[in-house]
């Protein structure tokens, strides 16, 4: 995957924003073209594995594009946006991880400390 260059983004186009804000699959497509390897960038370098990597790029990309409407380019960049959605995504789901692998430490020394 190419790395993610931000002078690789077209100019601002209100109306493929307007698109994207109602869920127009073209308008998205056109959008991921461009921001893909951010996405990727993101969930790989706040992912406990690279072996998650694919399934959270999956996961935020779904979730940008449940969250469209939400989008307003008066607040902010594009690209600031969807970043920050891959990076919630990835970093909830380390979390969720560390807190699975911790309970699972616990029972396994309660178990020890039962059977001594």
């Amino acid at each position: 995957m190419k790395r993610f260059d931000i002078k690789s983004i077209p100019e601002f186009d209100v109306e493929l924003f307007k698109r994207f804000n109602a869920k127009d699959e073209e308008a998205f497509n056109l959008l991921m073209e461009f921001h893909l390897p951010l996405v990727y960038e993101v969930c790989y370098r706040f992912a406990p594995s690279a072996t998650y990597v694919d399934d959270l790029v999956q996961e935020s990309l779904w979730a940008i594009w449940k969250n469209a409407h939400k989008f307003d380019h008066t607040l902010g960049k594009f690209y600031i946006w969807i970043a920050v959605i891959s990076r919630n995504i990835t970093i909830n789901f380390a979390k969720s991880k560390a807190i699975r692998n911790e309970r699972r430490l616990i029972c396994h020394m309660d178990a020890e400390l039962i059977a001594a």
